[in-house]
């Protein structure tokens, strides 16, 4: 499929699913043939080169579709996830998508035609937590596409309903690393990397233009006094989550 941009309010006619992505076990089949089927329509997509899998961990969550790519389209970010709705969800779609968003990655939520009353509350949700709500996606009983245009990084306010749980969490399988990095948060007007190692926090501030940055630091504010500063906005996240060096 040869295009330079995807619009989000465009109908895309869906491929046959992709026969290499397995059913998962407990999976029915009406969600795996959506998700099969997404991830066909982005591997037709000329434009796009890089890593599309299925039921991938970001940090401990799985996404139905990541996609970190090496080139891609306008519509299509970089690095984003697809999630394939099939009924409503009984976790906190507003954290899952906060969780995603501190790794970069932009969140599309995918609904069928006749679930309209789960995406109109999905959108309800974001319209009370967002400036300018994205447009949710949808697949039609014909088998089309409209892939809306997700919630980027940075872009789902910050209040009491969406706390940042997992801003200093370490995902399972990267416990045993000595390092890890949770990326760059601007404090007092400095921007700082916030790192793990073995276990306690510390604070590695930049100090000049090439991006030069002290020794490991203490940052001078135990964890939660910089949860409640992240809350009141005082303290911004300025990077995605690196993860281990």
């Amino acid at each position: 499929m040869d295009v330079q941009q995807v619009d989000p309010t465009t109908e895309y006619k869906l491929p046959e699913p992709d026969p290499s992505i397995r059913q998962q076990g407990g999976e029915g089949r009406t969600h795996w043939s959506r998700k099969a089927s997404v991830i066909a329509w982005l591997k037709n997509i000329d434009g796009i080169q890089g890593e599309i899998e299925a039921e991938t961990k970001v940090e401990d969550l799985i996404a139905d579709v990541k996609c970190t790519l090496d080139k891609s389209v306008k519509g299509i970010p970089d690095r984003c996830v697809f999630e394939i709705q099939t009924r409503e969800s009984n976790t906190s779609i507003l954290q899952r998508i906060e969780r995603f968003n501190r790794h970069g990655y932009t969140v599309f939520y995918i609904y069928p035609e006749k679930a309209s009353d789960y995406r109109r509350r999905l959108a309800e949700q974001l319209e009370a937590n967002m400036s300018e709500p994205p447009i949710l996606g949808r697949i039609t009983e014909g088998g089309e596409l409209i892939l809306g245009n997700g919630v980027t990084p940075g872009t789902l306010d910050r209040n009491p309903g969406v706390p940042p749980w997992k801003e200093f969490y370490v995902p399972t399988y990267e416990r045993s690393s000595t390092c890890y990095d949770f990326g760059d948060f601007m404090i007092n007007s400095v921007r700082t990397a916030l790192v793990a190692i073995n276990g306690y926090l510390y604070a590695m501030a930049e100090v000049d233009s090439n991006g030069q940055r002290t020794l490991p630091l203490s940052p001078g504010l135990s964890e939660s006094e910089l949860y409640n500063q992240l809350m009141d906005g005082e303290i911004t996240r300025e990077s995605p989550v690196r993860g281990t060096p």
